[in-house]
């Protein structure tokens, strides 16, 4: 499946105690969730179900809320 991924906006904030991020995108798969050739290949399966697979192509949208904290730690022998 193939995909476009696009980061359409992004802010950091420095906190006293670590960051926060907000990041938005979009990510849109090129190829369909059905073969188009197979979508209606099964003829008894449409008449039986009364349905037939979408040819649909997905679109998402993402909003990331990131909050990171570091850990200060110490290695002892």
């Amino acid at each position: 499946m193939y995909r476009y991924e696009s980061k359409i906006y992004g802010l950091s904030f420095e906190l006293d105690r670590g960051r926060f991020d907000f990041e938005l995108g979009y990510n849109l798969f090129f190829s369909n969730t059905v073969k188009e050739s197979e979508r209606m290949s099964d003829i008894n399966f449409i008449f039986d179900s009364q349905y037939i697979n979408d040819d649909i192509k997905l679109g998402v949208y993402k909003l990331n809320l990131v909050y990171t904290l570091p850990i200060n730690y110490r290695i002892s022998k």
